[in-house]
């Protein structure tokens, strides 16, 4: 399969394209699709917002209890926050790659747990793929949302472009570890972790390599670290 075939069979056709990456294994061209689109999408992203930093800054001072706060501190807030924010493409470009490659890492140990017949290349390249797949839909909805959607007055703090988990169902006064958890219920990560499922189940190598058991080891490790999430939520309170 191409390159284009694999990207778009990720998404559609798992089965039949997983099978094809067994036997090619290929994740340079997945991963610098995924910083490509990680990148274009920043930039999109920085363009069209436009968000008002220096009124956001001085909101968030006065909630926190500075009710006149010193405009140099304002200032220096917002040439932080400008800053931060014209790194955003590449800062997600570098963390797009970063995560590819610690997530292969551990679900490659969790492959070898299932005794596995498989390779870390292998392991990478699924992650690689179904990861750039998924960020190329989410490319798409996240341009199409800021196009048509409003965003005069986005608020980084408390809006989200996409709303693709059950957090738009819990209330603006739910506690923090609520909020958390609904937003882990996620669509795009569900049908990231499903893809994973027939993935590694693909590359297992063995008929005992099932898409039980591979299920079992990615929605597992996801329940753990969405345990994580909440646990920290609860503690400290974001």
């Amino acid at each position: 399969m191409s390159a284009g075939s694999r990207l778009v069979g990720a998404l559609f056709w798992p089965g039949q394209t997983f099978a094809d990456i067994n036997q090619k294994p290929t994740w340079i061209t997945p991963i610098l699709f995924a910083i490509v689109i990680a990148f274009a999408t920043g930039v999109f992203f920085n363009y069209r917002l436009q968000i008002n930093w220096d009124r956001f800054i001085r909101e968030r001072l006065e909630a926190a209890g500075n009710s006149t706060p010193s405009e140099e501190v304002v200032q220096r807030q917002v040439s932080v926050a400008a800053r931060i924010t014209s790194l955003t493409p590449y800062i997600n470009s570098v963390a797009t790659v970063l995560i590819c490659v610690v997530l292969a890492a551990i679900f490659a140990v969790g492959m070898m747990l299932l005794e596995a017949q498989t390779t870390f290349k292998k392991v990478l390249a699924v992650v690689a793929w179904s990861s750039c797949g998924l960020q190329l839909l989410v490319g798409i909805a996240t341009v199409t949302v800021l196009l048509i959607g409003n965003v005069t007055d986005f608020d980084p703090a408390k809006s989200r472009v996409l709303r693709s988990s059950l957090e738009v169902l819990a209330p603006s006064s739910a506690p923090a570890p609520v909020k958390t958890l609904a937003a882990s219920f996620d669509l795009f990560t569900f049908w990231f972790n499903m893809l994973l499922v027939i993935g590694f189940a693909a590359i297992g190598g063995s008929r005992k390599i099932t898409k039980s058991k591979t299920a079992g080891l990615v929605f597992g490790l996801w329940a753990l670290f969405v345990i994580v999430k909440v646990g920290w939520a609860a503690i400290f309170g974001i």
